[in-house]
């Protein structure tokens, strides 16, 4: 299944689990559409997929970890693996807008390496982690505010669905303030429908059911 960027089921997380042994050598994000990012690792450092019988024999299930239904990761920090590196690091924390920490780590203190961090910009919704030779060397994004408190400086970065969803309850708006005008009453006003606005999220704005 791949992922439609224009649609939040595909970029908001549902639950991530993780492979841990020496290594973490399994790190799996789950979406609400059901399309998975990441991968599992066999003992040998090859990929095998992130299907559930793969996440199992990894002993990744029944670990897996449920996201609150919009949250989403704003920090990764952990250890890199020291001397071997057939695995993705030895330890990893996701930290998430709601300030929740998700860590999963190695306790084999012989391939604790050193620390790495990474943090996305505002506009960048994490869709998996990149990883070689021991190191989480970055990561991979969707760029969007479907994440966001709407506002002015939020909805030109929405997907196009959402910015017309936007578009037609400002519309809405407008119609409102010019019936109050037209009877003598002081509108509403452009920047009190903003201020509404911001009452709510991207994923909001979503004109069909997920």
């Amino acid at each position: 299944m791949n992922a439609d960027p224009e649609h939040p089921s595909s970029v908001l997380l549902r639950r991530v689990t993780a492979c841990v042994g020496w290594a973490v050598h399994g790190l799996v994000f789950e979406f609400l559409d059901g399309h998975r990012e990441g991968g599992v690792l066999d003992n040998g450092g090859t990929p095998i997929g992130t299907r559930d019988d793969a996440i199992e024999e990894r002993g990744g299930i029944p670990n897996w970890t449920n996201i609150d239904r919009g949250d989403y990761i704003t920090r990764v920090y952990g250890r890199q693996l020291g001397s071997v590196r057939a695995y993705l690091c030895y330890s990893l924390t996701l930290v998430m807008n709601s300030g929740r920490e998700i860590s999963f780590s190695s306790r084999h203190h012989d391939w604790c390496g050193a620390n790495f961090e990474h943090s996305p910009t505002q506009y960048e919704l994490i869709r998996s982690l990149c990883f070689g030779q021991g190191w989480c060397h970055g990561y991979s994004v969707h760029e969007t505010s479907i994440h966001l408190p709407v506002s002015r400086e939020n909805a030109q970065h929405l997907p196009r669905p959402h910015q017309k969803m936007l578009l037609f309850l400002l519309i809405v708006a407008r119609r409102v303030d010019d019936r109050h005008a037209h009877r003598g009453d002081r509108p509403i006003g452009t920047d009190v429908w903003w201020l509404t606005m911001n009452f709510l999220v991207g994923h909001d704005l979503q004109p069909s059911v997920y």
